[in-house]
């Protein structure tokens, strides 16, 4: 039986092409909920089901008359954007990984992924223990991001 997903709308931010977009679907009824869905609900809609862990979404695209899953998408990231820090001699460190960050700069912030060419992803950073500042999770950044911040470590 096919199922309707909920009504999606457009993304209400300038999205990138590995941006999750629209309406996160339920995985109790499928591994791929992306099947089962009509035609009409395909568009705007992505799961986490069957993938490699909470963090690795899908997103859902019309093939023919036929709704499928796609291709690896990331959920937009969130928090304060960080294009620098100074070093401990102050140096200016232009593309900071979150363990360059420092205290009050880590928890709700996020760094450009400098493995992704494009420049579109992003790590969001995550604080484990005091001045330890480790990698959270991927997200896609967008264009340009919500918020940019220079930070000074700290």
């Amino acid at each position: 039986m096919r199922k309707e997903a909920p009504a999606a709308e457009p993304a209400p931010f300038p999205t990138t092409e590995s941006t999750c977009d629209g309406t996160l679907l339920d995985c109790n009824l499928a591994a791929d909920p992306c099947t089962t869905l009509d035609k009409d609900s395909c568009v705007g809609v992505y799961h986490n089901c069957g993938t490699d862990g909470p963090d690795n979404f899908l997103q859902c695209h019309l093939e023919g008359d036929a709704c499928k899953k796609k291709k690896l998408c990331y959920e937009k990231c969130t928090g304060t954007f960080v294009e620098s820090v100074k070093d401990e001699r102050g140096a200016l460190l232009a593309t900071p990984t979150c363990a360059s960050l420092g205290n009050s700069t880590c928890q709700e912030h996020y760094v450009a992924h400098k493995q992704q060419g494009e420049g579109s992803l992003g790590m969001r950073c995550k604080l484990k223990a005091e001045g330890v500042c480790i990698d959270e999770r991927m997200c896609a950044m967008q264009a340009p991001p919500d918020s940019f911040q220079p930070a000074v470590k700290g």
